[in-house]
């Protein structure tokens, strides 16, 4: 919970800053933190404390007690740190500490937060940032008044105090708002003073065009919308969502829209149909997606922001009609089957999305309730290989129209692996490991302490191979290619296996590690599953030789 003002609490009357009509600085009839709390770490390495917590949550689902060894462990922290500064990582909504459960877990916003760290764009600094000024008051504030000039670092502490109207911070305390902006790359120091960066400004941007859509009351639970792709859009489709839209491009851009350099986005047209009108009047940010195709679901994501505008419309598909907008966040191919969605949902009849849908609220409802959070359910699995072909220029048609056959010629597969999957493979793989080389035991680090060593599938996940810990290995950047390429396999009893090819330069280098055995995890369940290694070898003729 925000700590109680306290002494420091005042009442007078609010200083004559019209920023403040605009973002108000108050405490006592707002429920959020009126002070920021610091988290362990300065400007430079905070945000990379905060990832490696949550990366070591979201592999291991700890205790408390694991947690707090943890923290100590790697951060170097202190008792007293960790009860100050980990409930508050909780109240922004990244972390989640139920008593019943015991262990301490992800939630969807920091679910989300990881998974952006591998994606293009800024978004797991906006997603830390909304939870920030979600919980905290000041930091809208600090923003705008930010963008009216920079603030002397001599003044920074009576800038923002003096802009609260019930409340007196101690002396410093508003530094910690500047170093969690900082830490965000939204403000830098420049000449002595704090300064708006460009990715503060864009934030700004962001913030300021979605104050006329802010809910006062409380936000419903995301919705799920099944969005039928035509033929005759995916073209259009590929350009805006599979890839980001490119809004270098053009000269000016609508207001909805400053800030961005490329963004995912679509948009669906207005419509007389009663139920179609009510879904797209209920869009919002939060709000689940799957695109449907061809008869399957080929992509999913989440809404960023809706809004309508029919110089969007214009300018990204020559069609001012699609003027309801949203933006998307969380871009995935590995979304599950229509069937599975449909028998989840408890739907009748033939699987097949006829029109733009938000469905039902009780029907999603159960799916959480059944199935769990719906950035895992819907969004967590593994890539379709859904074909997103169609090269030829798109006539203007509705969004939501029918979805023909495509054409065998007009077929392409769009590969696209769901990142955060990625990301833990590889961080288990190595962790597995110990960060050294299976075949050759090195340890190496960059500068900066990032391992040398890549996590290599036994078996491809091309053809069919899993993201699970026992179809890695910890490999070296030689080793990994090797291994890959042919030079190199394992036998079931873990002896690395060389293939006979003298004549080729660096045979000499790999034929002396024929027969020596690999490097194997501690924890026999991390070992490589011998039906991965057989496949590999099939896979590169080694039970042939």
């Amino acid at each position: 919970m925000p700590p109680e003002a306290g002494e420091n609490s005042r009442t007078r009357d609010p200083p004559s800053d019209p920023i403040l009509s605009v973002y108000p600085v108050a405490v006592d009839d707002d429920d959020r933190y009126p002070t920021a709390v610091r988290f362990i770490g300065g400007a430079s390495d905070r945000f990379a404390n905060l990832v490696a917590m949550c990366q070591y949550i979201v592999t291991e689902t700890p205790t408390e007690t694991a947690l707090r060894a943890w923290f100590a462990t790697e951060l170097g922290a202190r008792e007293s740190t960790f009860d100050k500064q980990v409930p508050f990582i909780e109240d922004l909504g990244l972390i989640s500490h139920p008593e019943s459960m015991g262990t301490i877990s992800l939630t969807e916003t920091g679910d989300r937060f990881l998974t952006a760290l591998d994606e293009p764009g800024d978004r797991e600094y906006d997603i830390l940032f909304d939870a920030l000024r979600r919980t905290v008051t000041g930091f809208d504030y600090l923003l705008a008044r930010l963008e009216a000039g920079p603030i002397p670092l001599n003044q920074r502490d009576t800038i923002l105090a003096e802009a609260y109207t019930d409340y007196q911070p101690a002396d410093h305390v508003p530094i910690k708002h500047y170093t969690w902006l900082l830490a965000i790359g939204y403000i830098e120091k420049h000449d002595g003073a704090y300064e708006l960066t460009s990715r503060g400004r864009r934030a700004l941007a962001r913030l300021q065009s979605s104050l006329d859509i802010v809910e006062t009351e409380p936000t419903p639970p995301a919705g799920l919308y099944l969005v039928p792709v035509s033929d005759d859009w995916l073209t259009r489709f590929r350009q805006s969502v599979v890839h980001p839209h490119d809004l270098s491009q053009y000269e000016t851009l609508p207001p909805e829209l400053a800030g961005y350099e490329q963004v995912r986005i679509w948009g669906t047209t207005e419509t007389d149909a009663t139920k179609k009108q009510a879904a797209i009047d209920q869009l919002a940010a939060g709000d689940y997606l799957l695109f449907y195709h061809d008869g399957d679901f080929i992509a999913g994501g989440r809404i960023e922001r809706a809004f309508e505008s029919t110089q969007a419309g214009s300018l990204l598909w020559d069609e001012p009609r699609s003027r309801h907008c949203y933006t998307i966040e969380a871009y995935t191919t590995a979304v599950p089957t229509v069937e599975q969605v449909w028998e989840w949902l408890g739907y009748d009849g033939r699987p097949v999305v006829q029109g733009f849908t938000r469905v039902a609220a009780e029907r999603v409802r159960t799916l959480r309730e059944e199935q769990g959070p719906l950035s895992t359910v819907l969004l967590g699995r593994e890539p379709t290989q859904r074909p997103l072909g169609g090269d030829e220029p798109p006539t203007p048609e509705a969004i939501d129209a029918d979805a023909p056959k495509l054409t065998d010629e007009n077929q392409q597969f769009i590969e696209q692996r769901r990142r955060v999957r990625d990301t833990a493979f590889r961080r288990d793989v190595r962790a597995a490991y110990g960060n050294r080389c299976a075949v050759c035991g090195r340890h190496r680090t960059t500068p900066d302490g990032t391992p040398e060593v890549e996590a290599a599938h036994i078996y491809p996940k091309g053809a069919g191979g899993r993201d699970v810990v026992p179809n890695g290995l910890a490999l070296c950047k030689l080793h990994h290619w090797a291994f890959d390429s042919g030079w190199l396999s394992v036998s079931d009893d873990y002896d690395v296996l060389v293939t006979e090819a003298p004549d080729q330069p660096g045979y000499a280098e790999f034929s002396e590690l024929a027969g020596t055995e690999i490097h194997l995890p501690d924890d026999e369940s991390h070992h490589p599953a011998v039906e991965f290694l057989q496949k590999h070898r099939r896979l590169h003729g080694f039970d042939e030789k």
